[in-house]
């Protein structure tokens, strides 16, 4: 497949694409995206006719659709080294994640060995249309279950930042998501503790989603809120789905809870627009995976590279200066110390206070560091940070 062969479809010609889907239709961000509810970008190898398709959403998840993989996989490739990656360095995004039929899972990832990428998966859950739901349990006292309708989105209400941003990851528009969308708040006081949303709607579905404030969670927040949005999306008619990543364990509970099932687990490749982050994630993935010594080779080339590429590290989310540099630090001194390289832990250690780190009961509990806690310097590196 040339370049000449890629073509950027206008909103109007998105529906050219629904032939593709088939037993992709799961993917509701994918479909809402086809159908115009939300906003997004779709390209493929021929305008009238199209036998391949990529469709990225406006959260930057991306959906191969294609009769086979000889005409997708290019397609996607070429996609992701020269539209989508520069595209997404130049506005400044963070990371790009890409979901496709199963049976291109091999031949895809060596399509895009260049970029690195992560691969995982995720489950989809649904909820049985022939099954009722109970009724919302009473709420204890102090606190209220609301909708969140033009009258709450007025409102002035701590943490709502993390609503917002879901209306805007979610729905076309704040308009939109209140013409055609709904969900539920559990707020104390002018706190919004936990929110469930529709998102990502067609005519017969809608996908949901929940968040719960650090300090109320694994209380049951976010399954009172879940409950009533669920609730609500059967009494339109709608079906309910739920994604989430395969360990989070958390949110599988919750969605099971709720009384959503398991359908079907699918696999993704995702990746950082950043080439320095993009490195960062690779070493982070083999220290989660328990592998520190496959970590470090990682974490070192990212640093070369950013001496090597001063551009790139002016546009990196997980090294340089903040809160996710801070992080980064502390990921490698963590590596280090498991891999009995304790001076340049400790160094790590340091320099993940000097960008902001301000968790010490991490520092004084991460097993993976034990084993510095014991060395002498331990106490002339760090204690006196800890006293500050």
């Amino acid at each position: 497949m040339t370049a000449q062969s890629i073509h950027e479809l206008s909103p109007e010609q998105f529906d050219r694409v629904l032939p593709l889907v088939g037993d992709q239709g799961i993917h509701f961000e994918m479909l809402a995206t086809l159908s115009g509810h939300c906003r997004g970008r779709v390209w493929v190898d021929h305008p009238d006719h199209p036998r391949a398709a990529l469709v990225l959403s406006q959260s930057h998840n991306g959906y191969c659709q294609g009769y086979a993989p000889s005409w997708g996989i290019p397609l996607a490739q070429q996609l992701i080294e020269r539209v989508i990656g520069p595209w997404g360095q130049r506005i400044g995004a963070v990371r790009w994640s890409l979901r496709y039929p199963p049976d291109w899972h091999g031949a895809l990832a060596d399509a895009l060995a260049k970029e690195h990428p992560i691969a995982d998966s995720y489950l989809c859950l649904h909820y049985p249309n022939e099954r009722t739901l109970p009724l919302t349990d009473n709420m204890p006292e102090g606190y209220k279950l609301l909708s969140v309708d033009a009258a709450f989105l007025a409102g002035s209400w701590r943490h709502r930042e993390a609503l917002d941003d879901w209306i805007r990851d979610c729905w076309a528009s704040q308009a939109a998501y209140l013409a055609d969308g709904l969900g539920y708040a559990v707020v104390h006081g002018d706190e919004i503790v936990s929110h469930c949303m529709a998102e990502y709607p067609t005519p017969e579905a809608y996908g949901i989603g929940v968040d719960t404030t650090e300090g109320y969670r694994r209380r049951g927040w976010g399954t009172r809120a879940s409950r009533a949005t669920v609730r609500a999306c059967l009494e339109r008619g709608k079906s309910v789905y739920w994604h989430c990543h395969q360990g989070n364990v958390a949110s599988e509970q919750l969605a099971r809870k709720v009384g959503l099932e398991p359908l079907r687990r699918y696999p993704v490749l995702y990746a950082w627009y950043n080439p320095l982050d993009q490195l960062v994630v690779n070493g982070n993935t083999r220290l989660w995976a328990r592998d520190a010594c496959a970590a470090l080779p990682w974490y070192q080339c990212a640093l070369v590279e950013s001496d090597r590429n001063p551009g790139w590290l002016s546009g990196a989310h997980l090294l340089g200066e903040g809160r996710w540099a801070a992080s980064t630090a502390f990921q490698m001194a963590r590596a280090h110390a498991l891999c009995q390289q304790p001076k340049r832990a400790l160094l790590l250690l340091r320099i993940a206070l000097t960008k902001g780190w301000t968790d010490w009961a991490a520092i004084d509990t991460e097993p993976d560091i034990e084993t510095l806690r014991t060395l002498p310097e331990w106490r002339c590196w760090l204690q006196p940070n800890a006293a500050a």
